[in-house]
């Protein structure tokens, strides 16, 4: 099992297995469910600035019973919105094109794809915000990866910009397998008093050496998925595939808890 060696993490001698065993048993008594249906999100845009950059792309995979059965993305096209500046988006576009190649990553969305593919970007969020906003008013979860430290702020960004809508992070259920690897790592537990998003977001402000919780660049390949699931890492940084990944992990990270010893520190 990959995740199981004697990782030493921040609060004593838990290895990773021992410290996500006991970040589910935290939340469980902070009345957090893990539950068997929930819906993965995930974004891809043209970089990483919040208050800048745009969303090119948004994924979903529609999880049932612990199972995918659809996943997919849609392509937004901002070349004929106006306001937009295009050169300045073009440009900024293949810096992100050319910083993901140099880690050995893919960017799928281009102007071309965008002009030839995708839909009207206004259209494509409100479709967005019905699909989470539907997961949240039926009490429902949400999963991403990495989501509280960067697509749940894009996504409250453009929500507010472009549909005058907001996506507060206390009012969803949304479990980070992400953030999960990371706290397992670092042996950032939950407290007593924590909500779901409180400490998610606890966990994403933590600046901490030695500590890789990249989906394709660490998750893949320390859950053996490529192997396991016959993944074609050449869609990595597609966000529908992206969900995808997201979804193996975190079933991944609850087998492990499944058998893992719980410390009850």
């Amino acid at each position: 099992m990959h995740t199981a060696g004697r990782q030493l993490t921040n609060s004593g001698q838990l290895t990773k297995a021992e410290a996500l065993a006991e970040i589910f048993h935290r939340l469980r008594d902070l009345r957090v469910v893990f539950p068997d249906d929930y819906l993965v999100i995930d974004t891809e845009t043209s970089g990483a600035n919040v208050a800048k950059d745009f969303i090119t792309q948004v994924g979903w995979c529609v999880v049932k019973d612990r199972r995918s059965v659809t996943h997919g993305d849609i392509v937004l096209d901002w070349t004929k919105s106006d306001g937009v500046n295009q050169q300045w988006l073009g440009e900024r576009m293949a810096t992100t094109k050319q910083a993901l190649a140099n880690r050995g990553g893919q960017q799928h969305t281009d102007m071309r794809r965008m002009a030839d593919e995708g839909l009207p970007p206004v259209e494509v969020l409100y479709q967005y915000w019905e699909m989470i906003d539907g997961v949240r008013t039926s009490g429902g979860y949400l999963l991403a990866h990495g989501g509280y430290h960067f697509d749940v702020p894009i996504l409250r960004q453009h929500f507010r910009e472009f549909l005058s809508l907001d996506l507060d992070p206390a009012s969803i259920r949304l479990i980070d397998s992400g953030l999960m690897e990371k706290a397992a790592q670092a042996g950032m537990l939950p407290w007593p008093n924590d909500t779901l998003a409180g400490y998610f977001e606890r966990v994403a402000d933590a600046r901490l050496r030695g500590v890789y919780w990249s989906l394709d660049r660490h998750c893949v390949g320390a859950y053996g998925l490529v192997e396991k699931y016959q993944l074609d890492m050449s869609a990595a940084h597609g966000a529908g595939f992206d969900c995808l990944c997201a979804h193996l992990v975190f079933e991944e990270q609850r087998r492990i808890v499944d058998v893992a010893p719980v410390q009850h520190r």
